[in-house]
């Protein structure tokens, strides 16, 4: 998908040299590709960094992984229950009853499939941050995790 999305740029830099008219043509066009692969660059570090850094448990707390969105932690006093689905996160409301305004979704690259529900206590207790800012936790956290049914019963 991302050469795909490269190959537009071969148009845009034929288009500024015809517009332009430029002495050196091949310098627009190194430019403009440079400036894709730059953002192929970023994209693989972002998809990187989600499948690397991942999600951790030990007798606390749950820690979030998944990258350079949203990291912190929940301790487990304040997840009521953790379950782990497969259709989409709308389908997953709609089974559940539950409005999406109640839910954070932390895995932004992939689509979750695991959701905890906190206890009502539990905004005090539970830290996230997002790009390094504190975010208010919901009722309902949807996360990513590549063994779903694990992870749901290592925190339970």
């Amino acid at each position: 998908m991302m050469i795909v999305g490269l190959l537009g740029d071969i148009p845009l830099s034929l288009v500024l040299v015809a517009l332009c008219h430029p002495a050196h043509p091949w310098l627009i066009h190194g430019v403009v590709f440079t400036a894709g692969l730059y953002a192929v660059g970023w994209a693989l570090a972002v998809r990187s960094a989600s499948s690397t850094i991942p999600h951790a448990i030990d007798e606390r707390a749950l820690w979030l992984g998944g990258g350079m969105h949203y990291g912190g932690s929940i301790p487990r006093s304040s997840i009521r229950r953790v379950q782990s689905f497969h259709q989409s996160r709308h389908a997953w409301a709609v089974a559940n009853q539950v409005h999406m305004r109640d839910v954070l979704v932390v895995s932004r690259l992939d689509s979750p499939n695991v959701a905890i529900e906190l206890e009502d206590s539990a905004v005090s207790q539970v830290s996230l941050t997002r790009k390094g800012k504190r975010v208010a936790p919901r009722r309902w956290i949807l996360l990513y995790a590549d063994r779903p049914g694990e992870l749901a019963t290592a925190v339970s």
